[in-house]
């Protein structure tokens, strides 16, 4: 059986390991391209939380993705509503932000 393309790996985001090591809790996928993804859950105490795209797939809860960049995000809203339907989407379209 064929493994389910993740969202991140459909837009070409790879996971910013370099982040991760700086700050523990932000999880995020993409920056080389201007492009950020990242998946968040609420929990029942109603504290959300950072988490990786394998565990947000998994949670049943209240979830959202972010998707923030410096072009058009159609094609990323489009496959968000496709892959997670259940899921609120956080969108910020940022075409001044300049990433180093």
């Amino acid at each position: 059986m064929k493994k389910k393309k993740l969202l991140h790996e459909e837009m070409g985001a790879p996971l910013n390991e370099g982040l991760l090591r700086l700050l523990p809790s932000r999880i995020e996928y993409g920056f080389q391209n201007d492009f950020v993804i990242d998946f968040e859950i609420t929990r029942r105490d109603g504290s959300c939380r950072l988490v990786t795209e394998e565990e947000f797939a998994k949670w049943k809860g209240i979830r959202s993705v972010g998707l923030f960049g410096k072009y058009n995000l159609a094609v990323a809203v489009e496959a968000t509503e496709r892959m997670y339907p259940d899921a609120g989407i956080v969108l910020k379209k940022d075409p001044k932000r300049k990433r180093p």
